[in-house]
């Protein structure tokens, strides 16, 4: 070798195997040679420092970094006064020989990287690049960074690529900026999950750099999962603390894929501190990647949407064509991940320019001057698209009048709270009634309480005489203002107070308002004169009439291409299901899809779409257990990949039978091995009656039971063999514990170690189905990612487990011995269920279960859904 190792430290050897790839989200073959199963040979050992530096030079990195200033110059001589340097060969070509291959560094000291490369195997292709973390004093600590989910490399790209696939010109936003990479999620776990801290240490990683070289840094993370608590997620809890101790960091994230409907932007995107990117589709995107013809640039149906929150703060484009690891042949990717890099690098580039002005910021100021000069876009609200479109002249104007102000060394940005009765606290960022219509008008107001944040620099005594007067105005003329102007003395927050005008809130709809504080006398004009605002949403739903058919007809619906429209219904106490229909008419052309949300803003189900050509007519029903009574939104999205204007129109009707009981627990029969039968009375709860059959099985071996779990995972072993057709796990948690996660996977694994399922909690509760399984042994894994460690100590959650049989034992339901049912309103029937057959014998702790459902003549509806668990 062209370096010869230390005499006063050891040598260090290890094996890098292949097989840790098997379950990777991208990748399994590093070296293409058609094998997973490949091994490679490593060593570490320390080499002198000087000799080093004659044979590889001191390193790009290094030099880059000394050109930073003082702070950093002083770091890199700390460094370069070690008398030693880690250096790591690979047998990357697994000859057996080191003798060929490359003299590795850590990344930072010369961006040193490698790829595994079969020299045996003709037209090979490099598959990934991997860099090396190559620390430690005494001892070497190893770590192989690599990206073997695509994922991050795109959306580096976005933020600061430059000549991206060796095209001059073709560059991200930011293409100037240097990027770090901090890896924390494990591409064997769906999505490639984070892992307990591992966010967490990413944040606390970049502080400790930001500390060390004195340098700006603004990080990115497209990352998140479904919000339960909106705002109130430990995570963000955290995340707000933290930037309040490293002020001049600018944390920029994706808003969250579970739109378009309200109260969906996910965690951690909704602290306070953070910039939260909506993804907009432009004409250019929507006609160049995907052969569409938008009349004008649209917002991305997926992207989340507030309520409870005043988010998301901005928009940016939300789609492109990036850079990709090597094995990766996709490089067109869409999602809110792709906006927050463009808003990344619009704040890389702000920052620059500051710098080169020696002006100074905070994480509030930047994001106060994206806020207050983005592009409205047409059609959508504050808690659409934040603030609008990102323009980064007007903000960079904006921002630099903060700085000029002094305000990068007071306040960074203002908490607001106000009621929430959704909310566990009680109370949220943003005012958010979606109450059945109901909100309080005035003369009562609505109370919000305002707190000014401080920068790191702004210490006690600073803060207890801060003083700031404020003009205040609303954008539309429900929202009255209980005065025209504010001020705040000090630390403590000022409330104000509103009212809602409900002559003006009659019409069912979606109304969204805003109250703007203007600073006076702070030497800011324009755009930067903004501090806060107050954000308030009213939803008006459609009611159906309950002495009536209980069905809302919409006729003669126009939706341009990537267009949403959106409409809530109030699902009454008492309904069983909820219908929603939606057709091409004939004669019309259009390619519509429905997007329904729950109460809770929870997206319970993303439909297909209604086609002229291929299925014009669609049709989505919720029953059972997952219909409760609130207001409903239902979306309606036009494909972005087409240049037709769509025509649609659409029905949604409710039910409501009443069942007694509500869950079937045993069976009548006549002896030992003959079939059984038991009975359930109905009522129509509407003023409308029941006109269909009733039937259904019983196919399942079910157990529903609380799982205690001591430490991050939880593992559960179990077996199938050709009786069973396919396996569920429903996995059920408490709000309070979903808001510690940073993630939660769970994967199903086969007795090889191969992963055959996986999946993740996006939201309080999900389930993970194995079809068609092959007999044998398999397990259940559930790793949380808790934000903190300490969490992962002692946690629960509920678990049902649904075993579906091959061989299922049918149900049929009979009233006045007639198939045919028809029940009339408050006229309790008893319908009898006769089984075909005996269940076989569950296994123990566990019952055989089904379902029965009444299925209306008309559209073939199911109007209830009664649950049978055989307790004998």
């Amino acid at each position: 070798l062209a370096l010869q190792p230390s005499n006063e430290h050891r040598i260090w050897t290890g094996v890098f195997d292949e097989q840790r790839f098997l379950n990777s989200d991208g990748l399994s073959d590093l070296d293409d040679n058609g094998s997973s199963g490949d091994r490679w040979g490593v060593v570490v050992f320390a080499a002198d420092r000087a000799q080093v530096a004659s044979v590889l030079g001191v390193g790009k990195g290094v030099e880059m970094r000394r050109q930073w200033g003082d702070t950093a110059q002083a770091e890199e001589d700390a460094i370069a006064a070690r008398p030693h340097e880690w250096i790591c060969v690979i047998d990357r070509d697994g000859d057996g020989h080191l003798d060929d291959e490359e003299l590795l560094r850590d990344y930072a000291t010369n961006f040193d990287y490698f790829t595994m490369q079969d020299g045996s195997t003709e037209d090979a292709r490099e598959m990934l690049g991997i860099g090396l973390n190559l620390t430690g004093e005494d001892s070497p600590e190893l770590v192989l960074h690599h990206d073997d989910g695509g994922h991050g490399s795109h959306v580096a790209g976005i933020a600061a690529g430059f000549g991206v696939h060796g095209q001059a010109g073709l560059n991200g936003v930011a293409p100037g900026a240097w990027l770090i990479s901090c890896k924390l999620g494990d591409n064997t776990l769906s999505g490639g999950a984070t892992v307990t801290e591992s966010m967490k240490k990413c944040y606390e990683y970049m502080g400790e750099l930001q500390e060390r070289y004195d340098v700006p840094v603004v990080i990115n993370m497209s990352f998140g999962i479904g919000s339960e608590l909106e705002g109130d997620a430990t995570m963000e809890g955290w995340l707000d603390d933290w930037l309040d101790e490293h002020s001049s960091i600018v944390v920029c994230t994706s808003a969250g894929n579970s739109g378009p409907g309200l109260s969906n932007v996910g965690l951690p995107a909704g602290a306070d501190g953070v910039i939260a990117s909506a993804g907009l589709i432009t004409t250019e995107v929507a006609r160049d990647l995907y052969g569409g013809a938008l009349v004008k640039d649209e917002l991305y149906g997926f992207s989340s949407r507030g309520g409870e929150l005043a988010k998301p703060d901005i928009t940016a484009p939300g789609g492109a064509s990036s850079t990709v690891p090597l094995w990766d042949t996709r490089d067109r990717y869409n999602g809110t991940s792709m906006a927050s890099p463009q808003t990344c690098g619009a704040a890389a580039m702000m920052l620059s320019g500051l710098v080169q002005t020696s002006k100074d910021w905070n994480f509030g100021t930047v994001k106060r001057a994206l806020i207050a000069t983005g592009k409205p876009l047409e059609g959508y609200t504050r808690i659409d698209v934040g603030g609008g479109v990102v323009d980064i002249p007007r903000a960079y104007e904006a921002l630099v009048e903060y700085a000029d102000s002094g305000e990068a060394g007071q306040v960074t940005i203002y908490t607001v709270r106000t009621e929430a009765p959704a909310q566990p606290d009680g109370e949220a960022p943003a005012a958010y009634w979606r109450s059945g219509g109901w909100f309080p008008s005035a003369p009562e107001q609505q109370e919000f309480r305002v707190t000014p944040r401080f920068d790191t620099s702004m210490k006690g005594d600073a803060r207890n005489k801060f003083y700031r007067a404020f003009r205040l105005k609303s954008d539309v003329d429900w929202i009255r203002i209980d005065r025209r102007d504010t001020y705040m003395n000090g630390p403590d927050a000022r409330a104000i107070y509103l009212s809602y005008d409900a002559d003006k809130l009659t019409e069912p709809g979606l109304y969204v308002g805003r109250v703007v504080a203007e600073g006076k006398d702070t030497g800011r004009s324009g755009a930067a004169r903004l501090e806060f605002e107050l954000v308030v949403t009213v939803v008006v739903p459609q009611k159906f009439d309950l002495d009536g058919e209980m069905v809302l007809s919409f006729d003669d619906q126009k939706l341009d291409p990537g267009a949403f429209q959106r409409e809530f219904f109030r699902v009454p106490a008492g309904a069983t299901s909820l219908t929603v229909n939606y057709e091409i008419p004939d004669g019309k052309q259009g390619d519509v899809r429905l997007v329904l949300h729950d109460p809770a803003g929870r997206r319970h189900r993303s439909g297909r779409y209604a086609h002229h050509a291929e299925h014009p007519v669609r049709e989505y029903t919720v029953s059972g257990d997952d219909l409760v009574t609130g207001v409903w939104e239902v979306d309606f999205v036009a494909a972005f990949s087409t240049d037709v204007r769509s025509s649609f129109d659409y029905e949604v009707a409710v039910s409501g039978l009443q069942a007694s009981p509500a869950t079937v627990t045993a069976m009548d029969r006549p002896g030992p091995g003959e079939d059984g039968s038991f009975e359930v009375a109905v009522k129509p709860v509407f003023n409308r009656p029941f006109r269909g059959h009733a039937s259904g099985s019983i196919d399942t071996w079910y157990r529903d039971r609380e799982v205690d779990v001591e430490g991050a995972e939880w593992k559960y072993s179990f077996s199938v063999d050709d009786a069973v057709e396919a396996v569920e796990f429903k996995i059920i948690t408490e709000p309070e514990l979903y808001s510690q996660f940073t993630d939660c996977a769970v994967n199903i694994v086969d007795s090889d170690g191969v992963f055959v399922v996986q999946s993740g909690l996006g939201q309080l509760s999900d389930t993970v189905r194995l079809s068609v399984p092959a007999p044998g042994s398999y397990t259940l894994r559930v790793v949380g990612g808790f934000t903190h460690a300490d969490q992962a100590d002692e946690w629960s959650f509920r678990l049902q487990e649904s075993f579906v049989l091959a061989r299922k034992v049918q149900l049929s339901g009979m009233a006045h011995d007639s198939a045919s049912l028809r029940l009339v309103p408050d006229v309790s029937s008893t319908v009898v269920f006769t089984a075909d057959g005996v269940p076989p014998v569950a296994p123990e702790g566990f019952v055989n279960a089904g379902t029965v459902q009444f299925v209306s003549d008309r559209e073939s509806r199911v109007e209830l859904v009664v649950d049978v668990r055989l307790a004998d």
